[in-house]
C-alpha cells in the first residue's frame, strides 16, 4: 500500500469524494467535514492533515484532521500503519480520534506501540440510517421550526441535556448555541395538541444527498409520551420529501430507549462509531 498526502483540502476531496461516497452515509461525518472546509480558507498556521492510503490506484483508507478537530479515519484497517508513520514522521499531536468502531481501535492500538501514548473510549455511538419512515401512532401535534423567541427554552433545554450526556456547556454557551442554531434553521421543536414545545431535534452534517439529525431531547416532564418519536419521525418525513434521500442519526449505544425509539420508525443500524481521546507524553 502507498500513502498519498495533500497540500489542500480541493485536491484531498477530489481524491477522496469517489471513495467516500461509496458509502456515503457511513462516510458522512468526513464528508461533511471536507464540505465545510472546502467553504472557508484553511489557516497557514494550521493546516489541516490530509492523506489516503492505496492500493495501486484503489483508496483503502482515508484520513482527515483540521486542528482542533479530531482525526477522522475511514476505510479498512490494513491502511492505518502507513497514517500513524505519517503523522510521526511530521510531528502531528493527536487529541481526539472519530472513526467507525474497528478502524478506531485499530488507529489506537498502532499509535500506542509506536508512541507510548495510552487511549480511552469517550463514546461509542451506533449510527443509524433510513429512506423511508414508518410512523408512530399519532400522539397528537405538530413539527416547527424554533424561532428566536424560542431561544431560552432551546437553550435551557441543550444545557440541561449536556448535563445528562456530559458534553458540560455552560448556561451561557447553551443560550449562544441554541442562538446560533435558530439562525441557522437547525433546531426543530414538536409542539403538542395545547400547542406546547415538548421535544426537539437539530440538523447537522449534511452530504450531497444524507442529513443527519442530532440534539434529540424532551424534558423529564414530558417524555414517556410518544413526542421524541413523532418528533424524529416528522423531520426525517420532512427532509425525505426534499432532495435529501437519506437521514441518518446516531444514538449512544448503552441507551435502550433511544435505540428502540429510532428501530420503530424505520431506522437500521449502518455503523458503530467510537470515539478516543489520547494522552500526550
Amino acid at each position: 500500500m502507498k500513502l498519498e498526502s495533500y497540500s489542500n483540502i480541493n485536491e484531498f476531496y477530489r481524491a477522496a469524494e469517489p471513495f467516500l461516497m461509496k458509502q456515503e452515509a457511513a462516510s458522512g461525518n468526513m464528508l461533511s467535514s471536507c464540505m465545510k472546509q472546502l467553504e472557508k480558507q484553511s489557516s497557514i498556521h494550521n493546516p489541516p492533515f490530509l492523506c489516503c492510503v492505496k492500493e495501486d490506484k484503489d483508496i483503502r483508507l482515508a484520513a482527515y484532521m483540521a486542528p482542533p478537530g479530531p482525526l477522522q479515519l475511514f476505510g479498512e484497517e490494513e491502511g492505518v500503519e502507513s497514517v500513524v508513520h505519517k503523522l510521526i514522521d511530521e510531528d502531528w499531536g493527536i487529541v481526539r480520534l472519530s472513526a467507525p468502531a474497528a478502524l478506531a481501535h485499530a488507529f489506537a492500538e498502532e499509535w500506542l506501540l509506536q508512541t507510548g501514548n495510552s487511549y480511552r473510549v469517550m463514546s461509542s455511538m451506533k449510527l443509524y440510517g433510513t429512506a423511508n419512515i414508518s410512523f408512530p401512532l399519532s400522539c397528537g401535534g405538530e413539527l416547527r421550526k424554533a424561532t428566536p423567541e424560542d431561544r431560552e427554552m432551546t437553550g435551557r433545554w441543550l444545557y440541561e441535556m449536556g448535563i445528562e450526556n456530559r458534553s458540560l456547556l455552560t448556561k451561557n454557551e447553551a443560550l449562544e448555541k441554541a442562538k446560533e442554531m435558530i439562525g441557522k434553521d437547525s433546531i426543530y421543536l414538536w409542539e403538542n395538541e395545547k400547542s406546547e414545545p415538548v421535544s426537539m431535534a437539530a440538523l447537522t452534517r449534511q452530504t450531497p444527498s444524507t442529513m443527519t439529525i442530532n440534539m434529540v431531547y424532551t424534558p423529564q416532564e414530558q417524555r414517556r409520551k410518544g413526542y421524541a418519536r413523532a418528533c424524529v419521525a416528522n423531520l426525517s418525513k420532512r427532509l425525505l420529501e426534499t432532495d435529501i434521500t437519506y437521514c441518518t442519526l446516531y444514538a449512544d449505544g448503552s441507551n435502550a430507549a433511544a435505540n428502540e425509539l429510532y428501530s420503530s420508525i424505520g431506522y437500521q443500524e449502518i455503523e458503530q462509531y467510537t470515539e478516543l481521546s489520547f494522552s500526550q507524553r
